[in-house]
């Protein structure tokens, strides 16, 4: 600008930089940052005004010149954020509490910026992520003896009394307790839960315990499915095997239940001739070698194996005995244990850490100890971890708020750590590692199995569901077999339809393998053969592998096609088909049908 106003190229040069100064100090002009002018030869320092900005609003705290802070007004403090006029960078005095449990926080009363846990580096990480810088100092809420200086309720109230600004601890989030602090959100999460420890339980070996291996349906099931293949197995073989076709009807009955039931210690004798059954009876000695297998070593394990079980595992059980109960020394616990599950004031005991709760539990209830102890569930784990072995997390676990830090009523931090907890407890791996740090890599803690419970049939449906597919496979393709060979030979039937065609061939299978008259009454193959032929009287008839005798002289007088009919059916049904031309034909005698 000063440049237009010198527009003289024919003047000397020394005369066009005394008019160009000129027009550079008597340049005025308004800029982004201010009014632009010289005085006496330099630039005016410009003054900005100082906001404060609170929500929505603004308010001018004070002028601002380079190196200098001034205000035409007396200058206000700022508000900073929070509603504070200190500013957040101050140092916050920290207290900590003084435990058994150092996992959690382990206070160094000597040198305090030195103590570790599990709380404390959750919130050193939650200060790397907060917004705004914060300087800190822990001290340790210790009497002049160095032991805790009350409870985790009288810590939380040094707060109201300003002598800590922030409590960092596992300091659990619960109902009455908001009444006296400010909590962030939680970064644990905590449930109470009854520990417990385990006895030798002598009551499980009874007379009866042979029967305990296997659940109620398991053994139903098992019955059921011996039962069915036995019957399978007696009708694929009753028309062509004398071993399961010679007999009364009572003795059927008994060979189908003596069969299925020796497979269990394959004792069973007789031959199997029919190749659907020889396949039936392979899957099913597998599944009874399974069944068997399973049932001796849960036997076995419940005969032999140290039977541990939980004391009680009932909360009402303790209050209708006047059971004694532990707690953790100066925990919300005991007022949960009063308030909630209503248990009486003077049966319970404090404890501070896993030693005496261990200590309590093997002294029990009527050796000065106690029967169980209630406590938060990371403890719980903490204590399981260090005595894997002899006790056990029992019953129902009641919820609380978690585990956070404690601010003052109204305090503004509290919101900007509840944000930075956020971060934190997000980042899964950030927080595995300080869980790691101080706990087992384990989720859970080695809680030993002890109990032997028994087997269900639900861990043997694959089992069954193969062993009925075959029994059903191979009934279907002998039934199919039996209506494809089995045609009817009497004329009657040759106009019938379809549906009575099958109704008469049920009819025929039905006579010829559950009808009485159908069955046979030969000498099976495993009885002595007698030394002189049966006396062949009118009432029988003598059957040669190539030959059907005339029965007496009035069966002569029948008529002959329905003679023929019926003895050769009569033949069909009970000539097996291994039989022996050279064994003694009076051995294959059946009765005659009247």
């Amino acid at each position: 600008m000063a440049v237009e106003k010198v527009n003289r190229p024919t003047i000397p040069g020394s005369a066009t930089k005394s008019e160009l100064r000129d027009a550079i100090v008597k340049t005025k002009f308004e800029g982004i940052s201010g009014d632009f002018f010289l005085v006496d030869g330099e630039l005016k320092r410009p003054t900005f005004e100082v906001f404060n900005v609170v929500a929505e609003k603004e308010k001018i705290i004070g002028n601002w010149i380079e190196g200098v802070l001034f205000s035409i007004k007396s200058i206000s403090k700022p508000i900073w954020p929070g509603h504070t006029t200190d500013p957040p960078w101050i140092n916050l005095t920290i207290g900590i509490p003084v435990k058994g449990f150092p996992e959690f926080v382990n206070a160094n009363i000597i040198h305090p910026q030195k103590s570790t846990g599990f709380c404390i580096d959750v919130f050193k990480s939650v200060v790397e992520v907060l917004d705004i810088p914060i300087r800190y100092t822990f001290v340790p809420f210790v009497d002049k003896n160095g032991k805790s200086n009350g409870s985790y309720d009288d810590l939380l109230r040094q707060i109201d009394v300003q002598k800590f600004n922030v409590i960092v601890g596992d300091i659990t989030i619960v109902a009455n307790r908001s009444e006296l602090v400010d909590f962030t959100l939680p970064y644990s999460e905590s449930r109470v839960t009854m520990l417990v420890s385990l006895r030798n339980d002598k009551k499980d070996q009874h007379m009866w315990i042979f029967l305990k291996p296997f659940k109620w349906n398991l053994w139903l099931v098992s019955f059921i499915s011996f039962i069915f293949t036995g019957f399978v197995v007696w009708l694929l073989e009753c028309r062509v095997n004398t071993d399961f076709g010679a007999g009364t009807p009572q003795q059927q009955i008994g060979l189908i239940f003596w069969f299925s039931f020796s497979t269990l210690v394959f004792a069973h004798r007789e031959r199997i001739l029919n190749n659907l059954s020889r396949f039936l009876l392979i899957i099913w000695v597998f599944a009874v070698l399974i069944l068997t297998q399973s049932y001796t070593a849960n036997l076995s394990s419940m005969l032999t194996a140290q039977r541990l079980r939980p004391s009680f595992l009932d909360v009402n059980e303790i209050r209708e005995k006047g059971y004694y109960v532990g707690y953790q020394n100066d925990s919300f616990v005991r007022s949960f244990l009063i308030t909630q599950l209503l248990l009486n004031e003077t049966k319970l005991k404090p404890y501070g850490n896993p030693d005496e709760f261990k200590e309590a539990l093997i002294r029990g209830n009527n050796d000065g100890g106690v029967a169980a102890i209630f406590d938060e569930i990371p403890y719980v784990k903490v204590f399981l971890r260090r005595n894997p072995s002899g006790f056990r997390m029992v019953g129902p676990t009641y919820a609380t708020g978690g585990l956070g830090f404690a601010f003052p009523k109204g305090s503004p931090l509290a919101t900007y750590f509840s944000r930075a907890i956020l971060n934190v407890t997000e980042d899964k791996d950030k927080m595995k590692k300080i869980e790691n740090r101080y706990f087992l890599n384990e989720d859970d803690p080695p809680i030993p199995d002890s109990n032997d419970s028994p087997l269900d049939v639900r861990g043997f449906g694959g089992l069954f569901i193969i062993t009925i597919v075959a029994n059903s496979l191979s009934l279907l393709i002998y039934l199919i077999q039996f209506f494809l060979t089995h045609e009817l030979d009497s004329t009657g039937y040759v106009e019938s339809t379809f549906t009575s065609k099958l109704v008469e061939k049920v009819k025929l299978f039905y006579r010829m393998h559950f009808h009485s008259s159908s069955l046979q009454t030969a000498q099976s193959r495993v009885h002595s053969v007698p030394a002189t032929p049966p006396l062949i009287t009118d009432d029988h008839v003598n059957l040669t592998p190539n030959l059907v005798a005339a029965q007496s002289s009035s069966s002569l007088q029948q008529p002959t096609h329905s003679r023929v009919s019926s003895i050769s059916e009569t033949a069909e049904a009970t000539t097996p088909d291994h039989v022996n031309p050279t064994e003694n034909p009076h051995n294959l005698g059946v009765e005659n049908e009247h």
